[in-house]
């Protein structure tokens, strides 16, 4: 599937249906949408790797405004929510947005339905932002770049970006809308004169895991096969059930290699954690554009 047919199936409106249908066809449980069609099991290891690079993110947000780009069901609003002053959540998806509301319903927290590539927020409104395997779904290079951009404008001090990246050149996923640019393709975005420093957490060292998902990449692609998260034919589930399956196995046996090598460089893991620094932390308040 080249470029241009790809956008075509996952930009705009299109991309948010797929959000909403996700939330449809599988519910709102964490350990079920956070990668959608993936077993449980593997989504509640990806969600501690991911809460275990995020607790200085966490414990950041104590007294600030923070803002969760891309925040769906509010998994993460959620959390930041217990100790930040006041937190923003914003979504593309309408159907993730209405069960966030239902979840985090407390007085501190705000979610809008908007994209990150246009907020509707002023420039250095909120002392601190994340987003977490947000921008890496966002398929449109350009709108990526845009996206980058907007978080740093918005921001007075502190940026989370945990997205999937890849080491040279783009990768697309054509079962699931998703784009990895390499690193170098974040730093350059997000390096204005504001920007004092930038560094680099590795995630999630998980080598079968990602030897596997290399393999289904390519062979999918080579193949011409389309195998989406949930439904399809019976021949498309088979498919990702088998899939699914292995990788289980194959995130049983990357465990050890997790557990000896405990902070990971970046160049070896799937996701990288990157924090961005831009100024000192400040309260802050009404960061809406009041129209």
């Amino acid at each position: 599937m080249v470029a241009s047919q790809y956008s075509k199936c996952f930009r705009g409106r299109y991309l948010s249906d797929f959000w909403d249908n996700v939330v449809k066809k599988l519910g709102f449980r964490e350990d079920i949408i956070n990668i959608p069609g993936a077993p449980s099991f593997t989504n509640k290891y990806i969600n501690y790797l991911e809460k275990r690079a995020l607790a200085s993110c966490l414990s950041s947000s104590e007294g600030r405004t923070t803002l969760d780009v891309g925040t769906g069901i509010g998994r993460w609003a959620l959390l930041m929510a217990e100790k930040a002053s006041y937190v923003i959540g914003i979504d593309i998806s309408k159907e993730m947005v209405k069960i966030a509301k239902r979840r985090v319903s407390r007085q501190n927290v705000d979610f809008v339905v908007a994209s990150a590539y246009a907020m509707p927020l002023r420039s250095n409104s909120v002392d601190l932002s994340l987003s977490c395997t947000c921008i890496q779904h966002i398929i449109d290079e350009n709108k990526q770049q845009e996206s980058l951009r907007e978080i740093t404008r918005v921001t007075r001090n502190r940026i989370f970006l945990l997205e999937l990246m890849s080491k040279s050149g783009l990768t697309r996923l054509t079962h699931y809308p998703t784009l990895a640019v390499p690193r170098s393709h974040y730093i350059s975005a997000i390096k204005t004169s504001q920007v004092k420093t930038i560094s680099e957490v590795g995630v999630d060292f998980l080598p079968l895991v990602k030897l596997m998902e290399n393999y289904r990449n390519s062979l999918l692609k080579k193949l011409g096969l389309k195998v989406p998260s949930y439904g399809g034919s019976a021949k498309q589930q088979f498919l990702r059930n088998s899939y699914q399956t292995i990788l289980v196995y194959a995130l049983f046996l990357s465990l050890p290699f997790h557990k000896i090598v405990s902070n990971p460089s970046s160049d070896l893991t799937r996701h990288v954690l990157l924090i961005v620094r831009k100024g000192r932390m400040d309260a802050s308040t009404d960061a809406f554009n009041h129209i």
